[in-house]
């Protein structure tokens, strides 16, 4: 790396870190104005802890919301003075070409898109259902120790499985039925039960009644494990209760691991976010470089922040592809931010004063 890349880069890399800060500072300020009433009765109950560690949690979803923009943003104000105090020109008249001279600030984006990548995949999953858990407690819905109950179903062979009162992390399931995955699930009961748990090693079922032929009577079965009526239940408590996230609370593996209808499409959109910080520099940058623009940098950069929009408004339109039909969402992703790439690398190497 020679001098003038160092210098772009380290230049590039404080104006990030201010961009940054003061970003997801105003996030956070607008978070809490927008929900004033509840941190002010939160502090009025005690409950400053929970606001705290709320706060904390919500934190990597904050510098998400900003990491695409505080690229772009990052690289227009390192080129503003090089533009404006004529320290391009001078570059140019040593044959040095503009895309060479901000070359370092591409990989700067590359950095930033792989951070935003970890959070999206693998810690924003991961901490997301605590926010939410911690919100309750900090409202009041919830105890210190209390989790959230839920309605769960899930599919195990041919059978489908429901439980009205779920507790996955705790093991607890209640109100169970299951079906016949191959008819009808209202017409073709085959088994409920008050509860299902795990047993030396086993699954069993609480008071279960097994439904017979149409001129048989059912069968109550105090006490009874899954592979005694019929069925099977595959995986530990731990496996099912990964199974029974929701696809946005599961990391690539999990997705992949569960086989969840939607997992290569949220993969890629994933992807696509880490993808975010590079074209939106990508987008803003080309045209931000002109010397007829020296006299008006801050209506420069407003229209190469409004060049950001557009792999920002893709993103937009493929997370909606992908809510609603997961299996358009892989060749969107892939036909959409390909062309998008291809033509900011195209705007990035032709770059002209």
């Amino acid at each position: 790396m020679n001098t003038l890349d160092r210098h772009v880069l380290s230049t590039a890399f404080t104006r990030w870190a201010m961009v940054l800060f003061i970003g997801v500072f105003l996030i956070m300020l607008g978070d809490f104005i927008g929900n004033m009433g509840i941190y002010i009765r939160a502090m009025r109950n005690h409950h400053t802890d929970y606001m705290l560690e709320y706060f904390l949690l919500r934190f990597p979803e904050f510098m998400a919301i900003w990491l695409p923009l505080s690229a772009a943003a990052a690289g227009l104000l390192t080129a503003a003075p090089m533009l404006r105090q004529g320290t391009l020109v001078a570059l140019m008249a040593a044959g040095v070409a503009p895309w060479r001279v901000f070359l370092s600030l591409l990989a700067l984006a590359v950095g930033i898109g792989l951070l935003g990548l970890v959070l999206k995949d693998q810690i924003i999953p991961r901490v997301a259902p605590e926010a939410s858990l911690t919100r309750s407690r900090m409202e009041g819905k919830l105890a210190r120790d209390q989790e959230q109950p839920r309605a769960v179903g899930w599919h195990d062979g041919t059978h489908f499985w429901s439980a009205q009162y779920a507790l996955p992390d705790s093991v607890v399931y209640r109100n169970i039925a299951v079906f016949d995955a191959q008819g009808s699930r209202h017409a073709s009961t085959m088994l409920i039960a008050d509860a299902l748990s795990w047993t030396d090693g086993h699954w069993q079922l609480t008071n279960a009644a097994v439904v017979g032929e149409e001129t048989e009577p059912y069968v109550v079965l105090p006490l009874c494990r899954v592979e005694e009526v019929g069925l099977t239940l595959a995986g530990d408590p731990d496996e099912l209760a990964s199974r029974l996230k929701l696809d946005t609370h599961k990391t690539s593996d999990e997705l992949l691991v569960a086989n969840a209808s939607m997992a290569w499409g949220m993969i890629a959109l994933r992807i696509a976010f880490g993808m975010l910080p590079l074209l939106c520099l990508l987008a803003a940058l080309p045209g931000f470089i002109r010397l007829e623009g020296r006299s008006g940098i801050g209506t420069m950069i407003g229209k190469a922040l409004i060049m950001t929009l557009i792999p920002l408004g893709m993103f937009w339109l493929v997370s909606r592809l992908l809510i609603a039909n997961g299996t358009n969402a892989l060749p969107s992703c892939i036909l959409g931010f390909g062309t998008l790439l291809v033509v900011g690398l195209w705007r990035w190497f032709v770059m002209r004063m």
